[in-house]
């Protein structure tokens, strides 16, 4: 259909070139014909509508300029001005589709026919208006022409001219995509771990990357251009000459075959060797003919040192195990986890961490994972036990941390085996309470012994009151038998006032009762302390928690501790009226407590405090949130920054050798934290105090 209009577009051009008076018929069918064919061809040939479309324009010059000169020689100018038109078409046209100048030539031939039947077109021009007409007319000709031609050439094509446009897009974006595939394999080559070099078909380097050029211990110039066998491979491990002929990197020059080759060393600039593993590949072009190598090689002793390193962690008593980010199946653990656990490397594959942690649900493992998985900590610990395949439990310190080198992230978990540890650790805290008790021995003993002193102090008077009551008791005796007898002589009556001046009664009357009360009050004094060591040695649950009243538990430390503090502080307390009893263990939160007022008061004596000049040690307690608080105030010197971060350190002390192990403060924050799933911090200003808090759960 196209074709049918073209050709019947283009005899009408003709027909209106021989009308317009350009020359004889045969000229114009030949201009006609020249233009109708020889813009398609050269906007073919050359591609572009610009250099077609100004090439046919001087050719619409010249045969405009020459019907000007036949019909007056003056339309010249006019000529050139109707030839921009059709110029100006064709520029702006070269995005447009073909059917826009299939539109534009319909619109110019209804035009010209219009012309022509009111007898403005195609006549003679007997006056210079009627040359300008003639010369306005041809240029809708040319109009006509151009469409006509468009029509053809997109016959020719088999599209539009946008396809060439389309064509030339393709082209930009395909070397653009070839300039970023290359940009993306120059990054792959810089980054790459291992050395990479590429060859030609002589041997010569042709890129080198970064990796290569450190390993081998050279710089880009010494290779690119240069033989690599003769420079870096042209011995064996023993030294001796390597011949090129026998090199497997030659190989694939001549045979296209791949060569994977192992236990060959390459030579570096000073003259040492490496041991290498390389891969030599060929490179090809379009039509599949090799055009060189590509050699990929890595220190095969790192290699080693990385299966040594492997073999370690295998042999490790501690488990190890690597499972997937997402779905948590186990890919890998060492032959202590599997010996530990009593499961089979395939076993353990078909399990999840959850698994082997009966404490822990998927939903506890999701909230302690997450910090990884937000980046928020790089590695975490925790303590939890687990559970072996036949059943039995042990306790198990955790190190997790996220690893996302791979190919898809996994977590990497190192599991201490902390049976042990734990038996020791109870061992310590048993040693440790002994120690405590060691030291309050003393001071306990004194507290003891002034309240029993002053009770046998009292005794004894009471002993001696009573054999002077016990002599007057008999001089009134023998008054009074007297007396019945009718025989109480004055001898005998000055002789019992004698004895009642001897005993001074007034006195005994007066002071016996005191002494009755002294003893009493140093007999309680004494239950008093009987008691609270009882109640801080109480041995508790076990394993269990119980219900505590915290008032009780710190009075009975307070008092059996008063030896540490009364000569260098005073303890207020300061209890609230509403504190529930906190479930915790008694006889380790005892400790704890302990542990902290004889620290305070340590503290104290250390800034100065005396029986003269004492300090003050708050005991309080609070809750609010869901904890219960018991807070240690003192007035003492306070932690010094460098050391705060060592405070809770096992053996860490800042006391004279002798007086302290440094473990009184590391038991307490594990008993506190790990036991008793609560917190122990501090507060602290130097030369103002330090205030410590625990905070338990109150369920």
């Amino acid at each position: 259909m196209s074709l049918v209009a073209a050709l019947a577009l283009g005899s009408l051009s003709i027909s209106i070139f021989s009308e317009a008076g350009i020359g004889t018929p045969a000229i114009a069918s030949a201009i006609g014909a020249a233009l109708f064919l020889g813009c398609p061809w050269l906007l073919r040939a050359t591609g572009s509508l610009v250099i077609s479309g100004n090439v046919m324009m001087a050719v619409l010059f010249a045969v405009m300029a020459l019907s000007s000169l036949r019909t007056g020689g003056i339309g010249l100018p006019a000529s050139f001005a109707a030839g921009t038109l059709p110029l100006t078409a064709a520029l702006l046209a070269g995005r447009r589709s073909g059917a826009v100048w299939a539109v534009v030539a319909c619109a110019g031939l209804l035009g010209l026919h219009a012309m022509h039947v009111n007898g403005y077109v195609f006549a003679e021009a007997p006056s210079l208006e009627a040359a300008y007409q003639r010369q306005f007319h041809g240029a809708l000709a040319i109009v006509f022409v151009l469409g006509a031609n468009a029509v053809l050439y997109e016959w020719l094509k088999g599209g539009s001219v946008d396809a060439l446009a389309e064509r030339n897009l393709s082209l930009e974006r395909t070397s653009r995509d070839l300039r970023e595939s290359r940009a993306r394999s120059d990054a792959i080559l810089e980054s790459a771990g291992e050395g990479i070099y590429g060859i030609d078909l002589d041997g010569r380097a042709t890129f080198v990357n970064p990796a290569a050029l450190q390993l081998m211990g050279r710089d880009e110039a010494e290779l690119i251009g240069h033989a690599m066998h003769s420079i870096c491979h042209h011995g064996r491990p023993d030294g001796s000459p390597y011949p090129a002929d026998e090199c497997p990197i030659y190989a694939t020059l001549r045979d296209g075959a791949v060569h994977k080759v192992r236990n060959e060393v390459f030579w570096r600039r000073d003259g040492s060797s490496f041991p290498v593993e390389y891969l030599s590949a060929p490179m090809r072009d379009g039509q599949g003919t090799v055009v060189g190598a590509v050699v990929t090689f890595q220190d095969s002793s790192q290699q080693a040192r990385i299966a040594e390193m492997g073999e370690i962690l295998n042999s490790s008593l501690n488990e190890i195990y690597v499972f997937h980010a997402d779905t948590l199946r186990f890919v890998h653990a060492n032959a202590g986890a599997l010996a530990n656990l009593q499961y089979s490397l395939d076993e353990l594959s078909g399990l999840t961490p959850m698994d082997l942690k009966p404490e822990l649900s998927a939903h506890d493992f999701a909230e302690r994972v997450e910090p990884l998985r937000t980046r928020a900590e790089d590695t975490i610990k925790f303590t939890t036990v687990h559970r072996r395949k036949d059943g039995s439990l042990y306790p198990v310190e955790v190190h997790l941390q996220l690893s996302t080198f791979g190919s898809e992230p996994v977590f990497l978990a190192i599991i201490l085996d902390i049976s042990q540890r734990r038996l020791l650790e109870a061992q310590l805290v048993q040693a440790q309470k002994l120690e405590s008790i060691g030291q309050l021995a003393a001071g306990v003993a004194h507290e003891i012994n002034t309240p029993i002193q002053f009770v046998g102090d009292n005794i004894g008077f009471l002993q001696d009151a009573f054999d002077d009551l016990a002599s007057l008791e008999k001089a009134y005796a023998s008054l009074l038998d007297a007396a019945r007898a009718g025989n109480a002589t004055p001898e005998l009556v000055k002789e019992t006032e004698e004895r009642v001046a001897d005993a001074d009664r007034d006195y005994l009357v007066e002071e016996i009762p005191r002494a009755i009360a002294q003893a009493r009050e140093g007999v309680e004094r004494v239950a008093k302390i009987v008691a609270a060591m009882k109640e801080f040695s109480h041995p508790g649950g076990g394993d269990t928690r119980e219900r505590t009243d915290l008032k009780s538990a710190i009075e009975s430390t307070v008092t059996v501790a008063s030896s540490e503090w009364k000569y260098a502080a005073d303890i207020v307390t300061e209890f609230a009226e509403d504190m529930p009893a906190v479930p915790c263990f008694r006889q380790e939160l005892n400790q704890v407590v302990l542990v902290l007022i004889v620290n305070a008061a340590h503290a104290i004596a250390a800034a100065g405090g005396s029986e003269t000049e004492k300090g003050a040690i708050t005991v309080a307690t609070l809750h609010g949130d869901g904890f219960a608080e018991i807070r240690v105030t003192d007035t003492g010197t306070g932690i010094p920054e460098a050391i705060r971060e060592k405070v809770f350190d096992p053996f860490f002390t800042t006391k004279e050798v002798g007086r302290g192990t440094g473990q009184g403060l590391a038991i307490s924050y594990r008993a506190i934290t790990e036991k008793h799933g609560g917190t122990l911090s501090f507060e602290t200003e130097v030369g103002e105090g330090t205030t410590f808090i625990i905070r338990l759960p109150l369920d």
